[in-house]
């Protein structure tokens, strides 16, 4: 799509997830890491205290549609949960890097690698979504894969993490 490489992983929301990063050109590299909201890499986070709502798809705050174009953009909160209800997991080493091969339901897979910034490497990735908190001012929900299993849970939006691109 708009010349990236995408997975259709067979979720019920046809949703496409794309093959690697943002900032990066396979799936082995961790890419660029984003503070929530912000489009560059090397900005702190300006949006603390801020009450916004879902970022998906605006360029002013979205490094997916910013620097990718086209229909690309963050997966939502929800759209990370459809991610963990409907693929199955597994903790492994690709092109010697580890991360977590995700396979859909129809057995098409993608790989996730650790980012950046990681607290429990080997076991802790994170990915951020599009979705603010429920406080919708300080925190942000983020993708997570960890030894103990995978859920979302809201960060600190100031932290740096990977924004992996969802296309329609």
């Amino acid at each position: 799509i708009d010349g990236y490489a995408y997975v259709d992983l067979g979720l019920p929301s046809g949703l496409k997830w794309a093959c690697y990063n943002v900032g990066c050109q396979s799936p082995e590299e961790p890419g660029d890491s984003y503070a929530w909201g912000e489009i560059d890499p090397t900005a702190e986070c300006t949006h603390i205290g801020e009450e916004m709502d879902d970022i998906s798809g605006n360029p002013q705050y979205d490094a997916a549609s910013a620097y990718w174009g086209g229909d690309w953009r963050m997966p939502t909160h929800n759209e990370c949960r459809e991610l963990l209800i409907y693929c199955e997991w597994r903790h492994v080493y690709y092109n010697d890097e580890y991360g977590v091969l995700v396979e859909g339901p129809n057995g098409k897979a993608i790989f996730f690698c650790v980012e950046g910034v990681n607290y429990g490497f080997p076991y802790d990735i994170y990915y951020w979504s599009s979705t603010p908190d429920g406080s919708k001012t300080s925190n942000a929900y983020l993708l997570r894969f960890y030894d103990e299993g995978n859920k979302t849970f809201n960060e600190r939006r100031w932290t740096g993490y990977s924004i992996r691109p969802v296309s329609d």
